[in-house]
């Protein structure tokens, strides 16, 4: 969802406005604006004639001065296509304008605005077409379409052909045992933390699925939620029973026993179920997607729009 900051600029630049994306002609270029997580993303459809305009390019957005001034997080991208993200700062309307009208005219010379990202010719004014994928808007040929959607497809069956559930099983259980770790202090410490160190859980856990290979689908949920809520109710038990240690002073007894013998009273246990429900609970959003904005998911068919 579009913010409020962004909306107005499209409206005052004219630009088409879509519930997830603003793109279109900026001094010349065509140009998509999107939200993410803390920042705005800018993203540049353009040709750069040679290696060394690129260059240039990436070191005006990477020196401090400008990236202070103009509140630029990073900057990424290749000869056709420039993608820079902006601190969302109050003043960030006022910043981008300082911005675009610096930045077009240190590159003025150095691009082509109106080449096709396909092929990289020159598109006629009337044989642009409009092209949305993940939030970005491309121009392309008309005849180069299907081109296009050729190379999205490869490069989709490229990433996934080498990843597989075991793969991401062990890393997710790598993953959760790492993400365990702050929960299990935290029986030690206090319970409020409980939801917050059950996403960390499930987000580590889905991280190390992802990073060590692991395929997409139905099954990857499952997996994730049933790997990291048994870590968490491990080191749960394993949190409470290290806290009757360091008070073991308090007991006549062995902890381990006076442990055993609490663990079994309805009370406790009820405790227990209450706080692990909970856990399991945020381990189910550390796992799922729904929180990331505009955040390109490569497990999936890329999604190409008509602009």
């Amino acid at each position: 969802m579009l913010g409020y900051k962004i909306s107005k600029l499209a409206k005052q630049w004219g630009f088409k406005l879509l519930s997830d994306i603003a793109y279109g002609r900026l001094d010349g270029y065509l140009v998509s604006f999107r939200e993410d997580i803390g920042c705005k993303e800018m993203a540049v459809a353009l040709s750069f004639k040679d290696e060394e305009g690129f260059e240039q390019a990436k070191g005006f957005l990477s020196t401090p001065y400008n990236m202070e001034t103009y509140g630029i997080m990073s900057s990424s991208g290749f000869k056709r296509l420039l993608i820079i993200k902006f601190l969302d700062t109050e003043d960030f309307t006022l910043r981008i304008e300082r911005f675009r009208k610096i930045f077009f005219a240190y590159i003025e010379g150095k691009v082509y605005k109106n080449h096709c990202y396909v092929c990289d010719e020159e598109l006629g004014e009337d044989e642009a077409d409009i092209r949305l994928i993940d939030n970005i808007a491309y121009q392309v040929h008309a005849s180069c379409v299907d081109k296009l959607e050729q190379m999205i497809a490869q490069h989709d069956k490229s990433y996934m052909k080498d990843r597989t559930v075991k793969k991401g099983i062990g890393g997710a259980v790598a993953g959760a045992a790492l993400g365990s770790l702050p929960w299990m202090l935290s029986q030690i410490a206090a319970t409020f933390v409980v939801g917050f160190l059950g996403f960390v859980i499930g987000y580590a856990a889905k991280k190390g699925y992802e990073k060590t290979g692991g395929t997409s689908g139905g099954k990857k949920t499952l997996i994730l939620a049933l790997i990291s809520s048994g870590f968490a109710a491990v080191t749960q038990l394993i949190g409470w029973l290290i806290a009757f240690a360091v008070n073991r002073t308090a007991f006549r007894a062995n902890p381990f026993t006076v442990f055993v013998r609490v663990f079994t009273t309805p009370d406790f246990l009820h405790e227990y179920v209450g706080t692990l429900l909970l856990c399991v609970w945020a381990i189910i959003l550390g796992c799922s997607n729904f929180w990331h904005i505009n955040r390109r998911s490569h497990q999936e068919p890329t999604e190409i729009r008509r602009g």
